[in-house]
């Protein structure tokens, strides 16, 4: 009788790891601001990246595709620990000449948790680099030649996740803080500013009882 109880409890626990960790590859931070023509000649372009306070975005890489032919045409060099403008979450800006002006390009940030490939002005399938074989995620939204110096494109709303804003724009810059009308509320159970996002030590730790349960059922059954 103990052998046929332990073999269901197992399992659950089994399952039950294996439910979180999916959660966890959730991409902790995203583009969340950027600029790329305006009127005259292109003054400061940039990409700004936000997320989870604490991440390290040396560990990621942001490619520029080129929408025409699909292919990359650059990278921009990302570093720096995220920091905590607002209940565990902040932005970093990177300057970047020569962003494409569109109809359609693009922009592939990737790393640890997850990867992102928007564009502007028209959607696109990469045809090389990291991107490769991936459709593009047009935001709607786009600048022009008439574009006044010192707007970009940007998130705004209310969350902790790329999915909770929405892009606006071209509006008033912000490169390197978070957007104006874009608010991080405290998570859910926090009692601090810190991040509810679980770190690679709490994912190894889910996918080792995930496996200790399929051990354990196997000399059960």
């Amino acid at each position: 009788m103990n052998a046929c109880f332990a073999a269901p409890n197992a399992l659950a626990v089994t399952l039950a790891a294996l439910i979180i960790i999916p959660q966890l590859s959730a991409i902790s931070v995203w583009i969340n601001e950027f600029h790329y023509d305006n009127n005259g000649g292109d003054v400061g372009e940039f990409v700004e990246i936000a997320g989870v306070a604490g991440t390290d975005l040396s560990l990621y890489s942001l490619m520029l595709y080129n929408g025409n032919n699909g292919e990359s045409y650059g990278n921009i060099s990302l570093s720096g620990l995220v920091p905590d403008e607002s209940n565990g979450f902040g932005a970093l800006s990177f300057l970047k000449s020569g962003i494409e002006n569109g109809s359609p390009d693009g922009l592939y940030l990737s790393g640890p948790s997850g990867s992102q490939f928007l564009s502007y002005e028209g959607s696109f399938t990469a045809s090389n680099g990291a991107a490769n074989g991936l459709l593009s995620t047009d935001i709607g939204l786009d600048e022009t030649s008439s574009t006044p110096i010192g707007q970009s494109l940007q998130l705004t709303g209310l969350g902790t996740e790329y999915a909770d804003f929405s892009w606006t724009g071209p509006a008033f810059e912000s490169p390197g803080t978070l957007n104006s009308g874009q608010s991080m509320p405290q998570p859910t159970g926090s009692t601090s500013g810190a991040s509810s996002v679980p770190d690679n030590g709490s994912s190894g730790l889910l996918i080792t009882l995930a496996l200790s349960g399929l051990l354990v059922l196997r000399r059960m059954i």
